[in-house]
């Protein structure tokens, strides 16, 4: 487990993106974390 500190401001901004998506602010946290974790091992992986 890790915790991620944001802003009221960047909050309110996540959630806005969230709720355009039709995802919850954890959803899309999970979405976003699993996607630059994919894209991160797709690097690894060239070098």
């Amino acid at each position: 487990m890790f915790i991620l500190r944001i802003s009221e401001q960047e909050k309110q901004k996540y959630i806005a993106i969230a709720n355009d998506i039709g995802l919850t602010l954890s959803a899309f946290a999970r979405y976003s974390l699993a996607r630059t974790s994919g894209m991160l091992n797709q690097v690894k992986k060239e070098f």
